[in-house]
Parts: C-alpha cells; sequence; structure tokens
C-alpha cells in the first residue's frame, strides 16, 4: 500500500505540473485515476471513489468526438457512479450512472462485441438497481433488453455464462411480478444456459446450480417434475469439490428442507 500511496502523490504532482496543452497531461490523470481506483478496490474508501469519479469527468470532458477512447471513458465514469449508488443510495448517482452508461453504449462500434457485451451487462445492472427502487415494470424490461443484447453481442466469450446468470435474475424477478408462465419459463431457461456455459472446473458452477435448484422449487406449482429437478441441481452442486463453504451448506440445507416436504405427514409422524 505503501507503493500505491506513493504513486498517487507523485500521479497527482505530476498533473498538476503539468500545462494544461501538455501532450502527458492525460497519461498523468489516466495514471492518477488507475491508482485511486485501485486503492478504492483494496480500501472501499469512498474519499477515493469521489477522487476517481472527478478524474473520470475531466478525461470525458478531455475526450472529443469520435474519439476511440470515449465508451471507455464513459463507461468507467457509469460504473464509478454505480460504485457511489451502491455505497451512498443517492438516486442521482443512479440516474447519472445509467446516462452515462447508456451514452456509453450509443458510441461503441457494433464490431467491438467484447466491449457492448462488457457494457450492456454493466447498463443491465444499473436498470435493476432502479428497478428495485422504483419497483416499476419499465425499469426491469430495460434491465433484461440490455442483458439479451449482451448475450448477443457475447455469444462464445467467457462473459456469456455471467450474462445468462444475471438474467436469469432479472427474468425471475419480472415473473414474481406477473406471475405469467412464459416469464417463468424464460427465466429458468437462462438459468439452465447459464449452468450449461459455465466450465466444470469454474468455482461459481456449484452456485448455479443452486440458483437453477431454488426456481424450480420456487414454481413448483408451474412444474410438476420441479421437485425431481431441483434435487437434481442440488445433488449436483454438492457434487463439486471446488464449491465454496458457504454455497455447499446453503445447498444442503436447502435439499433437506424440500426432501423432507416431500415426505407425506403420515409418513413423518409414523417415522
Amino acid at each position: 500500500m505503501d507503493d500505491l500511496h506513493a504513486a498517487i502523490k507523485l500521479y497527482e504532482r505530476a498533473y498538476q505540473l503539468t500545462p494544461a496543452d501538455h501532450l502527458d497531461r492525460p497519461m498523468y490523470l489516466a495514471g492518477l485515476r488507475n491508482s485511486l481506483h485501485l486503492r478504492y478496490q483494496r480500501t472501499n474508501s469512498l474519499a477515493d471513489l469521489n477522487a476517481v469519479i472527478v478524474h473520470l469527468r475531466r478525461m470525458l470532458d478531455a475526450t472529443l468526438n469520435g474519439d476511440p477512447r470515449f465508451p471507455g471513458h464513459s463507461y468507467n465514469l457509469g460504473w464509478a457512479l454505480l460504485n457511489k449508488f451502491n455505497e451512498m443510495k443517492d438516486v442521482m448517482d443512479l440516474n447519472a450512472a445509467i446516462r452515462t452508461l447508456e451514452s456509453a453504449l450509443t458510441f461503441t462500434s457494433d464490431d467491438n462485441c467484447r466491449a457492448f457485451a462488457f457494457f450492456s451487462n454493466v447498463l443491465r445492472a444499473a436498470y435493476y438497481r432502479a428497478f428495485e427502487q422504483s419497483e416499476e415494470l419499465d425499469d426491469l424490461n430495460k434491465s433484461i433488453q440490455f442483458y439479451e443484447q449482451a448475450q448477443k453481442s457475447a455469444d462464445g466469450f467467457v462473459l456469456m455464462s455471467l450474462i445468462l446468470s444475471n438474467l436469469g435474475v432479472s427474468l425471475g424477478a419480472k415473473a414474481e411480478l406477473t406471475q405469467d408462465g412464459k416469464d417463468i419459463v424464460a427465466s429458468i431457461r437462462a438459468r439452465t444456459d447459464a449452468v450449461q456455459n459455465t466450465p466444470a472446473n469454474d468455482v461459481v458452477l456449484a452456485d448455479r446450480l443452486f440458483m437453477l435448484g431454488s426456481a424450480y422449487e420456487k414454481w413448483l406449482n408451474k412444474y410438476p417434475k420441479g421437485a425431481d429437478a431441483a434435487i437434481g441441481c442440488y445433488e449436483k452442486a454438492l457434487g463439486i469439490v471446488l464449491a465454496k463453504p458457504l454455497t455447499r451448506i446453503s445447498v444442503a440445507l436447502r435439499a433437506a428442507s424440500l426432501a423432507k416436504s416431500l415426505i407425506p405427514i403420515s409418513a413423518r409422524h409414523a417415522a
């Protein structure tokens, strides 16, 4: 951390001493922003996050129209504002994050599939936060829309499984609101696709199996064989050696609870 503190001071000094029209000034500003961002990730200091936002706005203001760096600067600022909202719960930060992320997406070229998928994925998260605040179906539909865009752009990327998992969360929230069979099926399909697109050696596979099993269990009234499907997911999750200890405990408890609920009351008393 001492080296990081020293780097921040050096970048601050270099930026302050460099003339506004000097070609090296953007480089020092970028270094300062990156160093502050790294320290924020380690310390969760709100002061560092606010400084990151200030410097990102400077970087964005200094970017000319058509500059290929504009989408990246916009995304970084939107991400920082979204993080600030998560910390402070100020809706103004959330609205600013959405506007900035939408701008990043608008100016991202169609052939840059990876960036388009990544930006869409984060914009979905911002709209989902908006839905949590407003409980408006429109915000939730926008969240789903951007996930579907990200899914199309991320085909074949490692990011695909994450996008599908998050899409399942948004579709699951919509299903709870609408109780519509189509939304329920779409939610479970997205979670199933997330599992299928997660490598067998990925530590999050057990978490995604748990989420899929929970979805089947939640909608037992819609799926006659939902209990068997849920238990199958839980058993697979418990069989994954790399699963996180907390995940294994949660899965085991859920599986035991579901199994008990399926035993007829008469049989329980007889036991």
